[in-house]
């Protein structure tokens, strides 16, 4: 089970897939109407476009606007990624479940599970870079939300496996595509 840092890196920044997505849509936008479409305050969009700009997802718009309020546009790269994004934002808002989505270790967490790993050691494995923590608040909160289930197995010493819930299916494939699309 290997882990994709693009993968990982896309959701460091809580904006970054809700802007691939309204990009995609728009087909180019100034920050500041991504921010007041999205919600999202000024310094976490510029921030999360940042991001997408170091994972050439995005670039600024060439031969557009004044250089201080650049229009950004999806690279082709960034198209590609950007069809998964939208789903996911989609199934996410229909599932009720978009903030959760967007925390930096959600959907790590929930794709490590379904390529295989259903113990603590093995999902933290995955999510290279998250604290032991991190990995169990987003256990935690992926249970409190129903898209996990928690079991404890008897055993020397006892332990706890992790399996997708029966929502979850609707996530997972779209997470798969994600992460195919980013390489």
């Amino acid at each position: 089970m290997n882990s994709n840092p693009s993968f990982h890196a896309i959701f460091r920044k809580r904006w970054a897939v809700p802007v691939l997505a309204q990009l995609a849509v728009t087909r180019g936008s100034k920050m500041v109407t991504l921010a007041s479409h999205l919600g999202g305050s000024r310094a976490s969009i510029r921030s999360s476009i940042e991001l997408l700009e170091s994972l050439r997802l995005v670039q600024p718009n060439p031969g557009y606007g004044h250089p201080m309020r650049p229009e950004y546009i999806l690279t082709e790269r960034g198209v590609l990624v950007s069809k998964p994004s939208m789903v996911l934002i989609k199934t996410l808002r229909t599932l009720e479940t978009t903030d959760l989505g967007l925390k930096r270790w959600s959907m790590p967490a929930m794709h490590a599970i379904a390529s295989g790993a259903d113990r603590f050691n093995g999902i933290a494995g995955v999510l290279q870079g998250a604290t032991d923590r991190a990995v169990s608040l987003a256990l935690h909160d992926l249970h409190g939300a129903s898209l996990i289930v928690r079991t404890l197995r008897d055993g020397r010493p006892p332990h706890k496996v992790y399996t997708l819930a029966r929502p979850a299916g609707r996530i997972t494939p779209v997470l798969a595509d994600l992460s195919d699309a980013l390489g």
